[in-house]
């Protein structure tokens, strides 16, 4: 009997910092990068959950099962620091909507059930219009530490969503743009000033026949800055086209907004039109290209925003093997990335849905009567991605970790082997691609694979080397004592339920590690090299200034210092007063460059003086993103695309000077700065061989 293996065995690069707890003094957020801050500059990450309120009876989900304290209650303790709750226009706009109270509208639907539900469980609830009932769920959230963004769902309150529903874009018979503008304006202004409103997303899944990328600029820029000029602490989340999964258009021509650091775009990830037998044939090679796909649509945006994967998720109650694999694929790529998000969704059961009463929600983490959580597992598989894994403003050294997305658990390390175990603690590690995976701290040992089935050993000997394999690129393969390529693994035959590590054939891939080209195993077992992380706040001028002052007479301005700002320029100026004055711009992102792991802007560079011909081309900068395009004086403005296997992107900005003066023996110098970035001293002639 073959051994179940792991699932996505995955090396991820971390800066770990405890969660922030947000309190009204670290309000109102604003967006600093890719991230998500508070008034102090304190990273905050959006763990979030979805909670219905937008069908017919205009009231969330769940009030008729379990009193909202218990329910707010039970979000906090599963882990969430947050609740996209969403609702819809009418419910603002229309007077005999807006004026019901909450037992009249469950009334309308002669939903006498719920009514009485709702008297047992909030009976202070029944007396309430629609909005104060919606406040004081928001309210009572706030009370547990449970942040709220409000998500505008839809206009008509029914379920959502499909292409002809008439709530699908502007114009559609329920979805007339100047109502959903006199919408978002009413709900801003409502909360205006509450601080557990830290959001507003201005619609759910744009779709259907009559989408088209000129009305979209035009009433998500009106949308965007009337949520804005009426709640200006709030921030604004932005949502694409076909179902909330396409952007693109975004690289041609960007949107332009003048709400300050406000902007936060969100997209969705759901399995449901991939072909099954991808998922359950061909699964390495088609989670690549779905994440691919992911990231070229909509998710390239987290390299300079803030990016929120606002919905996902699987049916929890009766596990599909295809569902099962999408979602150990999307948590990979979310724990790479440490995106915010949001799970769909909470509610077990609803009041009313498509007609019928009761409807069971098998995607809930609750179960029909709210008063357990319907899947462990799916809790367990969420416990890294609810922790935040990298800090723009952390000082200490990045290390990896060995994450398990199919059960939520990482790599420990115990004086009798290596184990899964939750990850509340995890072994540290370091690791460059192709090189071997060390344990961090005290005598250098490292991870290594003994033999097929096998336990795997952190030994002394580090002549491992750990490559990343399969479509997926979401697998570590390394060579046993017998030059066989073996992939990690997990027993779990034993009576007690071990987590041992071991080794064994790396499935669903030939002798070579390419992807067979039908595989009935499952090959989501396998592990993943490091990943950047933990962008830091590094002064770049001191260091530049350290590097230069092997000349007295060369000067450095750089504004701004942080490498956390989203852009930067550099000055470099020299006497005599003949050698022109050079600058470079850039964006800032992370990115995995070539064999290195780069966690931090890295600047390559070289000074040199010389006769007058050499000082009229002492300078090139060349940026890696955007090769070839140089100004009259050698200057270059990087436009933060990436060219990286899938992981982060990092613009690098190289200052180098022309072979004639790269005679120095310094013609190629590495060192380590702060464990993790990368410095090199190039010559121009060999810098492509180095991109």
């Amino acid at each position: 009997m073959r051994h179940p293996q792991l699932t996505v065995f995955f090396l991820i690069t971390l800066f770990f910092s405890r969660p922030v707890n947000v309190s009204s003094d670290s309000l109102p957020l604003s967006t600093q990068s890719r991230w998500v801050v508070s008034s102090s500059g304190d990273r905050i990450k959006l763990r979030c959950v979805n909670w219905s309120g937008h069908l017919h009876g205009m009231v969330v989900e769940g009030i008729h099962k379990q009193p909202v304290k218990d329910i707010a209650a039970r979000v906090a303790s599963l882990g969430f620091n947050c609740v996209r709750l969403t609702w819809a226009t009418y419910m603002f706009t229309r007077g005999h909507h807006t004026n019901l109270t909450v037992a009249q509208s469950l009334e309308r639907w002669n939903l006498t059930d719920a009514k009485a539900g709702v008297y047992k469980h909030n009976p202070h609830v029944l007396g309430l219009n629609l909005l104060e009932a919606q406040k004081a769920v928001v309210d009572e959230l706030a009370a547990h530490d449970v942040m709220v963004v409000l998500d505008n769902h839809v206009s008509l309150p029914k379920w959502c969503c499909a292409d002809k529903d008439g709530n699908g874009f502007f114009g559609d018979k329920y979805f007339n743009p100047h109502e959903w503008l006199k919408g978002l304006a009413t709900v801003a202004r409502l909360y205006k000033g509450n601080p557990g409103v830290i959001a507003m997303s201005m619609r759910n899944e744009l779709r259907g026949p009559r989408q088209n990328r000129r009305g979209w600029y035009k009433y998500i820029k009106k949308g965007a800055e009337i949520i804005h000029r009426t709640n200006p602490d709030v921030l604004v989340i932005v949502s694409g086209l076909s179902y909330d999964t396409s952007l693109r258009f975004l690289k041609q021509k960007p949107l332009k907004l003048n709400i300050g650091k406000k902007l936060v775009y969100e997209g969705h990830w759901y399995p449901f039109v991939d072909p099954t037998e991808k998922w359950l044939y061909q699964p390495n090679e088609f989670c690549g290209n779905a994440t691919r796909l992911f990231i070229d649509k909509i998710g390239f945006l987290q390299i300079q925003f803030p990016f929120f994967l606002s919905e996902f998720g699987m049916n929890m109650k009766d596990v599909e093997e295809k569902q099962d694999r999408y979602m150990s694929c999307l948590l990979a790529h979310v724990a790479e990335q440490d995106l915010e998000w949001a799970l769909w969704t909470l509610q077990g059961s609803y009041i009313l849905r498509e007609g019928k009463v009761g409807m069971e929600e098998s995607f809930g983490m609750l179960t029909a009567n709210w008063d357990h959580v319907r899947s462990s597992e799916m809790q367990s598989r969420l416990q890294l991605i609810q922790q935040i894994n990298r800090d723009p403003k952390a000082h200490h050294r990045s290390y990896n970790i060995l994450f398990h997305p199919k059960t939520g658990q990482c790599v420990e390390v115990g004086e009798d082997g290596i184990y899964l175990r939750d990850c509340k603690s995890w072994a540290r590690w370091s690791h460059l691609k192709g090189g071997p995976i060390s344990l961090m701290g005290g005598d250098r040992r490292c991870l290594a694979a003994v033999g097929e089935g096998l336990p795997a050993i952190v030994t002394s000997n580090c002549s491992s080397n750990w490559n990343m394999v399969s479509g997926s690129k979401l697998h570590l393969a390394s060579r046993d004592e017998h030059g066989r390529y073996l992939c990690l693994d997990w027993d779990s035959s034993g009576s007690s339920g071990s987590s041992r590590i071991l080794t064994n054939k790396c499935l669903c891939l030939g002798s070579d590690l390419q992807d067979v080209p039908r595989c009935e195993d499952d090959p989501q077992r396998q592990c993943r090299p490091p990943t950047p992380s933990a962008s830091r706040s590094l002064s770049i001028k001191l260091y530049l200034r350290h590097y230069l002052s092997l000349s007295s007479l060369v000067s450095v301005q750089i504004s701004p210092f942080r490498l956390s700002s989203p852009s930067f320029s550099i000055s470099v100026h020299r006497a005599p007063p003949t050698l022109p004055s050079l600058s470079i711009s850039a964006q800032i992102s992370l990115c995995d460059w070539d064999s290195h792991t780069v966690d931090e802007i890295a600047f390559f560079s070289w000074v040199h003086h010389g006769d007058d011909e050499d000082q009229r081309k002492l300078i090139e900068m060349v940026s890696l993103v955007n090769m070839g395009r140089y100004g009259s004086r050698g200057s270059v403005h990087g436009n933060g695309r990436c060219f990286s296997d899938g992981g982060h992107c990092v613009v690098m900005i190289v200052v180098v000077v022309s072979s004639a003066m790269a005679s120095s023996s310094q013609s190629i110098e590495s060192f380590d700065f702060w464990s993790s970035a990368l410095l090199l001293l190039v010559p121009i002639d060999n810098l492509y061989s180095y991109c």
